[in-house]
């Protein structure tokens, strides 16, 4: 499953090719649904890098906000650079909401001890408004050819 969202309108306004009459080789593609958008939208891998950077800094004793928050920093990085590089994701709208979906839930992953930013009801309420309005925000991707085969 390519990273980049499908909607209707790049379907619609993806290059057609020429097909000869009964070559139906290509499947028709289908816009994503509210959960493939869903799924599309939380960078998973890279909560997962963050979850372990920050268990191996939670094991030091000696750490503080600084550290919490240049992990936080280095996790919002990785997360545009991975989107953008290694997953060639070319809608700049989603990769702004994947990084704030990071964010989101890197703030509801450290919600208690002495370094939360943000209180963990309070860090709950935003993980569950996010994710439920994030998909429902229209992103009119591009085609790509990854996308139509």
């Amino acid at each position: 499953m390519a990273r980049s969202i499908v909607t209707a309108a790049s379907i619609a306004a993806a290059t057609r090719t020429r097909e000869t009459p009964g070559d139906s080789s290509r499947p028709t593609p289908v816009a994503d649904e509210y959960s493939d958008a869903l799924l599309k939208l939380i960078p998973v891998e890279v909560i997962g890098v963050y979850l372990s950077i920050h268990a191996i800094a939670g094991a030091s004793a000696d750490n503080g906000i600084i550290t919490h928050m240049a992990i936080f920093v280095i996790g919002a990085l990785l997360t545009f650079f991975y989107l953008k590089v290694y997953l060639n994701v070319s809608n700049t709208l989603q990769v702004v909401i994947s990084v704030g979906a990071f964010c989101v839930w890197a703030l509801a992953i450290n919600s208690s001890g002495p370094h939360a930013l943000v209180p963990g009801t309070w860090s709950g309420i935003i993980v569950l408004v996010y994710t439920f309005v994030a998909p429902k925000i229209p992103i009119n991707s591009k085609p790509s050819d990854e996308n139509m085969n």
